[in-house]
């Protein structure tokens, strides 16, 4: 089993570098370090990793909000979507399901992916789909067709869950390589120059 923090971060405006200015002071938090003091290396696929490996981590933001994943015991990947519409639901439908994803998609909307519960499920693969390439390292080498995430139980060991809304509309996802993940949920307000706690 692997426990894995879940931390929801407001930020003061939508800024990447604000997002991981919060990712370091949640884990210094867990390192006792300075955030300035923290060395992130990333992966030539672009995964951010910790030289130490003390830690797995990742993050995900979306206009004003963020969410970091931290677990001591196994890799985690975690992404966050804004609400969104879809142009051409269809097209992209088919460029990032699998065979089964696409099925269900086409028998959610009534044989047209463009109706709002076909729409839902469609952000919501996307995301679980992007939780598991950041999770394996894989985001830009891997297509999104490739990998199925309707059920939790994902290939190789891992497991895609969803998680609890962090503001209206918005679709998140966690995956996690282990097979029994405890996830537990924190919120960190930076604005209010706290430092992180569950």
């Amino acid at each position: 089993m692997a426990d894995v923090d879940v931390w929801t971060v407001p930020l003061p405006r939508a800024d990447r570098q604000l997002a991981r200015d919060a990712m370091r002071a949640i884990l210094g938090t867990y390192l006792d370090a300075p955030p300035d003091s923290i060395e992130i290396e990333t992966t030539p696929e672009g995964k951010p990793y910790l030289p130490t490996g003390e830690l797995h981590f990742n993050l995900s933001h979306s206009r004003d909000l963020a969410l970091v994943a931290v677990s001591k015991q196994a890799p985690v990947g975690i992404d966050l979507e804004r609400p969104r519409h879809f142009r051409a639901p269809d097209r992209l439908a088919r460029r990032i399901c699998s065979e089964r994803e696409y099925a269900t998609l086409v028998r959610l909307g009534h044989l047209s992916v463009a109706a709002p519960e076909a729409q839902e499920q469609l952000l919501r693969l996307w995301v679980r789909k992007e939780a598991v390439l950041k999770g394996t390292g894989e985001g830009l080498i891997r297509e999104l067709g490739e990998i199925d995430v309707l059920d939790d139980a994902v290939a190789d060991g891992w497991r895609c869950l969803d998680l609890p809304s962090p503001a209206t509309g918005f679709h998140a996802a966690l995956a996690v390589r282990a097979p029994a993940p405890a996830v537990s949920h924190f919120f960190w307000n930076p604005s209010a120059g706290l430092p992180p706690s569950g």
